[in-house]
């Protein structure tokens, strides 16, 4: 695979999540992610147990959307965005790249009946109950995520910063409180 910033050719395993371009130092996320040892593999446990939250995240977003669709690729855009905005203005990273990572994901079970087979059994709660995050923390992306649903403006830094690595707006315009264009 070739580096998406410069080209430079990229070799992964097929348990590899992401690789540095060692040419250009962008992490690139493998398109072709293999976690199906982790179903027979004695050491699979300590192996994914050792993987960072957004790691896990993006093992299971992969398993949830495949590698080779444009929500993967918006969603990793996303991501790299999110960190740069972390980086320079700080927040909490444990709730924003959650948030970021599983924007695309409904918040209940219900919110997918009839809707996308491929996701009509996951939401954002259950992926984060099934990666032992802690329940403040689930309950912090979920509001975040909750609040853009219904086209809140940003109310905390995190939801601010989860909005521009999105790419949605954050300001009102007018005292009327329509949105900046």
């Amino acid at each position: 695979m070739a580096c998406p910033k410069c080209g430079h050719v990229l070799e992964f395993w097929k348990d590899d999540i992401r690789r540095k371009c060692c040419n250009c130092g962008r992490e690139v996320a493998n398109p072709r992610l293999d976690l199906a040892c982790a179903q027979w593999c004695r050491h699979a446990a300590q192996c994914i147990g050792q993987m960072s939250l957004e790691d896990r995240i993006l093992a299971r977003l992969h398993v949830i959307f495949g590698g080779a669709d444009e929500r993967w690729s918006r969603t990793l855009r996303a991501l790299e965005r999110a960190k740069r905005i972390l980086a320079t203005r700080g927040g909490n990273a444990g709730v924003i790249i959650p948030a970021v990572l599983l924007h695309l994901l409904p918040l209940r079970p219900e919110a997918t009946a009839g809707k996308d087979v491929v996701r009509s059994h996951w939401d954002v709660r259950s992926v984060l109950e099934g990666l032992d995050v802690d329940a403040r923390v689930i309950e912090q992306v979920a509001a975040i995520l909750a609040r853009q649903a219904a086209g809140q403006l940003p109310a905390s830094h995190e939801e601010t910063v989860v909005a521009e690595a999105l790419g949605l707006k954050t300001e009102t315009s007018s005292e009327d409180g329509r949105v900046n264009e």
